[in-house]
């Protein structure tokens, strides 16, 4: 053996007989993953905080710090904040650390509560919502009193007080009681002057004085002003390229805003294309066309036209005017035009005029009042049966209420929007000619009927390029005797898609949402749905229910001509299987002027 072979085996016999550990022999793989194991106990706490309060108390702290320095800057900021909520003699008393513990005593004395905070020269006008005998027997804390300084502060400068000041004056501490006075400085008494526009806008300014509710030698009122901009928003029209600007110069404030006129004005286009159910082997072209226009003549009234034809022999004609400041109030005049042709079987027209009072600038209450007629088209053959449609005349008047915080009017991607309204009134069955009185026993031909609708609907973006869209709505008819013409129609391309435009009939329907859309441009993106509904069908005698739903996908992006639209949808229900060949295909384009 010669001397490399003696040195060799020497080596091998000394690995053998000093081996390291079994999990060290792993190599760095097995290595790395005890060090991944073992790295969170590093980041555990290394301080332990605990409190003891003379006389006793429980008050909620942190007792876990990563270091002692943490733990001293935390233990010092508790013990201001208790002397900024009335416990001005709170010290330390004692304290120690031990085995990475710090334990701390802290006396914290008797707590300095109000007497009386006295309103001093604040006058009533400037103390609307605040109650100061509510600070009584209070542990004192100067946060609640800068709060109600600065409520006294709002209220002047939404009352022409724009340069108030406020201060505690009179300070009086017997034992660990304190008392106090306000005393206030109101400033220079400020009016608004005319407002101020720049930009291309074309636009009343006598309209948007009353609209924003902000009127030459009128107090100044600051709050009007913060909700200038939401209220220009509601309009549609409207751009603001530059943050408004106050101006005060001799007591009066001028109001500059920077406006531009928007893209507002739209005609829509839709093209459907369905299985022909006359014959079965061709496609049936379908259409909507729609026309908005806002800000005729310059004072923000609108005018929306829309016509859709969506099988043979079925038309919809839509009117609906709004008129904003109505009488120069805070009032909104707006006016309803339904017609409905169902082949030969019907013709239902509907009127309904409307008074909105906005009560904020995201939120309207609405009265209004109407009425409806349903005239049947065909003369039935006596077969026994009574038809399932009738002519009816409904007389009504409701309630309505809308929240909207949605962050555009066009094309929403966060907030919320909130309708709900409830009418009632009188409807009476006209009987139709040549069918016999015994076919009408138990039908009340004059009844009271109700309607409740609801409408909820939600965006929201979870990054810049991704976000949902949800819907939920519902509505019910109360009313013993209703017929088929009156019913609500549901299906198509706005509320349940993957069916035939007004397939459904109900008496009562809840319809749920939910949609993802990627967004790869400002207002361009895909999106993938799914509705799902409940309907319940009443029908004179006849009761019945089924739940439908409908899925698919689409497109809608921008073009220098417009909006381009496309969406696929497939449906199922009791009479509808979901089939390539049931599918639906819709094409629509906006164009805005």
């Amino acid at each position: 053996m010669n001397k490399n072979e003696i040195t060799f085996a020497f080596k091998k016999v000394v690995a053998e007989n000093n081996s390291p550990p079994l999990l060290w022999r792993g190599g760095w793989g097995v290595r790395l993953i005890l060090f991944f194991l073992c790295f969170p106990q590093i980041l555990v706490a290394q301080i332990t905080l605990q409190l003891y309060f003379q006389p006793s108390q429980n008050f909620s702290y942190q007792t876990q710090f990563p270091d002692s320095l943490s733990c001293e800057r935390y233990l010092q900021n508790f013990l201001q904040n208790l002397q900024r909520k009335g416990y001005w003699y709170a010290q330390i008393s004692q304290k120690t650390y031990q085995n990475k513990s710090l334990t701390a005593y802290i006396q914290i004395g008797e707590p300095i509560v109000w007497q009386k905070l006295h309103h001093g020269n604040v006058e009533n006008d400037f103390l609307e919502k605040i109650r100061l005998s509510n600070l009584q027997n209070q542990n004192f804390d100067y946060a609640e009193v800068q709060k109600i300084m600065q409520k006294i502060l709002t209220n002047a400068e939404n009352k022409g007080y724009p340069f108030a000041q406020v201060r505690l004056d009179s300070l009086q501490i017997i034992g660990n009681k304190i008392s106090a006075t306000l005393q206030m400085q109101k400033g220079f008494f400020v009016t608004w002057d005319t407002l101020h526009l720049k930009g291309n806008l074309k636009i009343k300014r006598k309209f948007l004085e009353k609209y924003l509710q902000i009127q030459k030698n009128e107090p100044y009122n600051h709050q009007k002003l913060q909700k200038a901009e939401r209220l220009l928003k509601n309009l549609g029209f409207v751009l603001i390229y530059k943050p408004t600007e106050v101006v005060f110069e001799n007591q009066q404030a001028r109001a500059v805003f920077y406006l531009n006129q928007g893209q507002s004005n739209a005609i829509d286009g839709i093209l459907g294309f369905m299985p022909n159910e006359l014959a079965p082997q061709q496609l049936l072209l379908t259409g909507q066309a729609q026309i908005r226009l806002r800000n005729l003549f310059n004072s923000a009234k609108s005018l929306e036209l829309e016509f859709q034809q969506t099988k043979p022999r079925h038309q919809i004609l839509n009117v609906f005017y709004k008129h904003p400041v109505l009488f120069g109030s805070r009032l909104q005049g707006e006016f309803d035009f339904k017609l409905l042709r169902e082949d030969t079987n019907f013709i239902n027209i509907y009127r309904n005029i409307r008074l909105a009072y906005s009560l904020n600038e995201k939120s309207f209450v609405k009265f209004f009042g109407g009425w409806q007629t349903s005239q049947t088209g065909f003369t039935p053959k006596p077969n026994g049966v009574l038809p399932p449609t009738q002519e009816t005349r409904y007389n009504f008047y409701g309630l309505g209420y809308e929240w909207n915080s949605t962050d555009n009017l066009f094309l929403p991607k966060n907030g919320l929007q909130l309708i709900i309204q409830s009418q009632t009134g009188n409807k009476k069955i006209i009987p139709i000619p040549f069918l016999p009185d015994t076919l009408y026993e138990g039908i009340q031909f004059n009844s009271l009927q109700t309607a409740v609708e609801m409408q909820i609907h939600y965006y929201k973006m979870f990054s810049r390029r991704s976000g949902i869209y949800g819907r939920l709505a519902g509505a019910k008819l109360f009313n013993p005797n209703l017929v088929q013409n009156e019913l609500y129609r549901l299906g198509g391309l706005l509320n349940l898609r993957g069916f035939n435009q007004n397939f459904f009939f109900a008496s009562s329907y809840l319809l749920g949402t939910a949609e993802y859309r990627f967004f790869w441009e400002e207002e361009a993106y895909f999106f993938f749905f799914y509705d799902q509904a409940f309907l319940q069908t009443q029908i004179l005698r006849t009761r019945n229910q089924e739940i439908p739903f409908g899925i698919g996908a689409g497109i809608s992006f921008r073009t220098k001509g417009g909006i381009f639209n496309l969406t696929y949808a497939l449906g199922k229900s009791q009479t509808q299987n979901l089939s390539v060949a049931k599918s639906k295909v819709h094409f629509g384009f906006t164009s805005r002027f």
